[in-house]
């Protein structure tokens, strides 16, 4: 990230409170072990994934947490949906 890391913006989110102490947060990462995970849960994340980003994965953890409702698994919108975050987190990341 350009001005903060994942781990210091979760912390400066959760310590505003109200709605962002509630905020779900779920971290894609290139670190996979598992001191990374306990550092992110940690810093107050919900959940985390490893790269490379597993599409159903990803899919499973917003469900999970309720940011993507997932009513027939096999929607095409959803699927979409889907596409289109992790399609723009890659183009963001390339520039």
């Amino acid at each position: 990230m350009p001005v903060l890391d994942g781990l210091s913006a979760t912390r400066k989110l959760r310590a505003l409170g109200g709605q962002f102490g509630k905020l779900p947060i779920i971290t894609i990462t290139a670190r996979a072990m598992a001191e990374d995970r306990e550092q992110c849960l940690a810093a107050g994340m919900n959940d985390f994934l490893s790269k490379p980003l597993i599409l159903a994965a990803l899919e499973e953890k917003l469900a999970q947490w309720g940011i993507l409702h997932l009513r027939r698994r096999n929607d095409s919108r959803h699927r979409c949906l889907i596409s289109l975050l992790v399609h723009a987190r890659i183009k963001r990341n390339i520039r």
